[in-house]
């Protein structure tokens, strides 16, 4: 059985499992007839459906990520055809998982009697996005949400594979930061891993990386030098890996900076948190899925998203996601190395734009432990199966 293994997910605290994939009520269910008469249709929906989001991001990759490329040394025109290129593909994904509508709400957490100052909620160059992370769905998003003017030149370079062009006040879409850890594991809480550096990616490898945990890798850049490279903001989830959007984890612990004395850069940040839930439960915060639309949410990755993809495209209900955005003029600031009490300060604001919980006591490590105890007990069981 697996329930003693899913109960290590669950936050002492609190009694939240924000690793735990939404299941619906156990008193939700369809009547066999309706089930024999409808199945054939969910099937045909979801073939057709998965099979055209499959075909959109392979379009992307191959388009925008590929052939675009050629088309750099024409800074402008690179800019306006990939914008055009992934807005038209992101949203065009979004309404075939079900996610016809998508509402915005800028919140001010500050308790005065005067409205904050009107300050645009851009994102530039040097300028890092910060967000929960609980499915593909926020990837594809903020993909095509938010482009920048570069406020600076840069010179060709590498990072990752990603070239970065010069500034010739032309706009991007962002890129993402995935975090590498250390190579060792948490043997106590005392020796945590840490996340040691980050890799920038594009849109596509983002997706494919989306529910998995930290590469366990020493290359990489500091977040200095990612910010630095890129000519467009970045993409940061600090949890380090995705939840069921029930609270927010701790946050992935970074390596302590070097004492340099010098001084360091502060970068500016934009908080923004994504919630996913049917189109009939708008008034519940946290509504349970049911039978016939399931939870957007990818807390557990699977050896490809595909299953889950699936679970979305064969159902015909939609999915409304809601983002709240920090007023950009209460934004935490943050070191270009990060402090443990930065970190706090971040994971307080990102918890109280969200309206989350926090659970102090489950990280991404923790994720990582479960899924090698949930596959051994698998196995396990399987084993005992043949036998």
């Amino acid at each position: 059985m697996l329930a003693p293994v899913w109960t290590i997910l669950q936050d002492p605290s609190t009694g939240i499992a924000p690793l735990v994939y939404p299941l619906p009520a156990s008193t939700d269910a369809v009547p066999p007839a309706v089930k024999v008469i409808v199945t054939p249709f969910k099937w045909l929906l979801g073939f057709v459906r998965t099979l055209l989001v499959v075909l959109l991001i392979l379009a992307h990759w191959l388009l925008v990520e590929l052939l675009m490329t050629t088309l750099r040394i024409v800074p402008p025109l690179h800019s306006i055809l990939t914008r055009i290129l992934s807005a038209l593909i992101c949203r065009t994904v979004l309404f075939l998982l079900g996610l016809a509508w998508i509402s915005t709400e800028t919140v001010s957490l500050r308790r005065t009697g005067r409205s904050p100052p009107s300050v645009p909620f851009t994102p530039r160059a040097g300028d890092l996005i910060v967000a929960n992370s609980s499915s593909y769905v926020d990837v594809l998003y903020l993909a095509f949400r938010y482009a920048l003017y570069p406020p600076r030149a840069y010179s060709y370079s590498h990072c990752d594979t990603i070239l970065t062009p010069m500034n010739l006040n032309v706009r991007y879409n962002p890129y993402f930061l995935l975090p590498c850890s250390s190579l060792g594991s948490k043997a106590s809480s005392s020796s945590p891993s840490l996340i040691t550096s980050y890799r920038v990616v594009s849109l596509t490898t983002a997706l494919l990386s989306s529910g998995k945990l930290p590469e366990r890798s020493e290359r990489g850049m500091t977040l200095e030098e990612a910010v630095s490279n890129t000519n467009r903001p970045l993409v940061w989830f600090p949890e380090a890996t995705t939840s069921n959007n029930r609270a927010l984890l701790k946050l992935g612990e970074l390596v302590p900076p070097k004492t340099t004395g010098g001084a360091t850069k502060a970068f500016r940040l934009f908080l923004l948190s994504f919630n996913t839930k049917p189109k009939s439960h708008t008034s519940s915060r946290y509504p349970l899925p049911t039978r016939l639309v399931p939870s957007a949410t990818y807390p557990i990755p699977d050896s490809t998203p595909l299953p889950h993809l699936f679970s979305l495209t064969s159902t015909p209900f939609t999915t409304t996601l809601h983002i709240r955005r920090l007023h950009p003029s209460e934004s935490p600031s943050l070191s270009s190395t990060p402090r443990k009490e930065e970190m706090e300060v971040l994971a307080e604001m990102l918890a109280s734009t969200g309206r989350w919980k926090r659970v102090k006591a489950i990280d991404w490590e923790m994720k990582d432990g479960f899924l090698k105890l949930k596959s051994s007990s698998v196995g396990g069981i399987g084993k005992a199966k043949k036998r």
